[in-house]
């Protein structure tokens, strides 16, 4: 009896395995949905501005622009026999961002990590803020050109 248990069980191991490798992520899944998220905060941000619609259309398009750079820059996807996962490098370490399992991409970070990321430490520049005050005041922008 406990050898038919064990030789069922290690066939369904073997099964879950065939299963798991045949159903795993590819990279661009990882990236679109790391990147859904990510664009997710940001328009989430950038809804609590309440900015005018165009400037917020292009606060978007840009952040979107960013985003992708970043993504593409900085993410790589380590494929291993049953699953994937993206990592990041940021600040001089390499952080897991995402598994992928049975065919679907779970983002492991949380929103305030991408605010943190994205949204404060998106350049040493501070160029997302610098637009966002410019948009939150839009006559005094064209004043100051004129």
């Amino acid at each position: 009896m406990m050898k038919k248990v064990l030789l069922f069980l290690t066939f369904a191991v073997i099964i879950l395995m065939i299963v798991m490798a045949l159903m795993k992520p590819d990279s661009t899944a990882h990236y679109d949905e790391v990147r859904r998220f990510v664009m997710n905060v940001v328009n989430t941000e950038m809804a609590q501005k309440q900015l005018p619609e165009e400037y917020a259309m292009q606060a978007t398009m840009e952040a979107s622009d960013k985003v992708n750079s970043y993504l593409r820059s900085r993410m790589r996807v380590d494929d291993y026999v049953i699953a994937s996962v993206a990592m990041m490098r940021h600040q001089g370490g390499i952080y897991p961002v995402a598994v992928g399992i049975f065919g679907k991409v779970y983002v492991l970070v949380g929103e305030d990590q991408v605010r943190q990321l994205f949204l404060k430490g998106w350049s040493s520049s501070g160029r997302y803020e610098e637009m966002l005050k410019k948009m939150e005041k839009p006559e005094q922008s064209e004043k100051q050109i004129k």
